[in-house]
């Protein structure tokens, strides 16, 4: 895209966003968390559907996909963001003061690389369109499929498109094989695609986190708490009731209740326990910064961040509820 067109369309969104922010004004300034459109980030929407969120003190402003949501953040039009890990890691090379407050899932089988039926292996691929939204993320998952199938980046040709035009690409033959998720991921293996590679292949590379500004976290840290304990009710209000809960995620991901119930099988979600010790500083356990540290290094390798990230303090379990 050229320069001039890109900043024009950060430009459109940036208004678009403000507008949107600024007129759900309340006396009191919201906490503002952006998601994209991932099952791992439902439960911030049955939370909000069920009063865990208390009196609008928080307010959720979802977006098409991720880029839009790191754009936002970067633009300081957001307090909260939900991302995968990577995408963390690139907002804190642009300068960007974040804490990760949580680990919301990790994929375990839900990020997938589909090809078209013919595509019988990822060998197969070779010489092949693939299209992948070029944040870390697909980057991660991409690497990881190539370097499965003995292929490098120069063996096929990469098409950036954002999570929103995946399945749409695919089925009027732009593309050959994608890299996606839910729904698109549920929709596309239902009408026939070929699953080439999924991220139980690569674990622990994918890993979704809710960050916070660290001006937010001192302004605010109530709602952040209460953000949490949110997330963390409507875990257990699915877990009990989970086609009712899936029903509350039904118009977002524009998917049957049933499959949105087996779409959970491919993440994994770390409860209060979990998250305390990925989070926090328990001697002998890896942790999440030494997860970040690692993947850092595979990022620069692979020349998606420009340089060394020091990621010591990025990890912060002091607003998760107690063990």
């Amino acid at each position: 895209m050229p320069p001039l067109k890109a900043a024009r369309l950060r430009t459109l969104i940036g208004c678009l966003l403000s507008l949107l922010l600024l007129s759900c004004g309340s006396p009191r300034q919201a906490l503002r968390v952006g998601t994209n459109i991932w099952i791992g980030y439902e439960s911030l929407y049955v939370a909000e559907h069920q009063g865990y969120l208390g009196d609008g003190t928080v307010r959720l402003v979802t977006m098409r996909n991720a880029s839009e949501v790191q754009q936002a953040m970067h633009a300081g039009l957001l307090d909260v963001a939900t991302l995968s890990l990577d995408e963390a890691l690139n907002l804190i090379e642009e300068g960007q003061d974040l804490r990760v407050v949580l680990v919301m899932d990790i994929s375990s089988g839900a990020d997938v690389v589909l090809g078209r039926p013919d595509i019988d292996s990822l060998q197969d691929l070779r010489g092949k369109r693939i299209g992948v939204e070029t944040t870390a993320l697909g980057a991660v998952m991409l690497h990881a499929c190539l370097e499965a199938a003995d292929l490098g980046p120069k063996d096929v040709q990469i098409i950036d498109m954002g999570i929103d035009r995946h399945a749409s690409a695919f089925r009027n033959g732009k593309i050959d094989a994608v890299v996606t998720f839910e729904p698109a991921r549920s929709a596309l293996l239902r009408e026939g695609a070929h699953l080439l590679f999924d991220s139980s292949m690569a674990p622990d590379r994918v890993i979704d986190v809710m960050v916070v500004t660290a001006q937010a976290l001192e302004r605010d840290p109530q709602s952040v708490r209460t953000l949490i304990a949110g997330h963390f009710k409507a875990i257990e209000y699915f877990r009990s009731e989970p086609l009712l809960a899936a029903g509350i995620m039904r118009p977002r991901q524009r998917l049957h209740p049933d499959d949105i119930v087996k779409a959970f099988d491919g993440i994994r979600i770390p409860d209060i326990a979990g998250n305390h010790r990925l989070l926090g500083r328990t001697a002998g356990e890896p942790g999440l910064e030494a997860n970040a540290e690692k993947l850092a290094r595979l990022m620069l390798e692979n020349k998606l961040l420009q340089g060394a990230l020091d990621v010591k303090g990025l990890a912060d379990d002091s607003f998760l509820p107690a063990p």
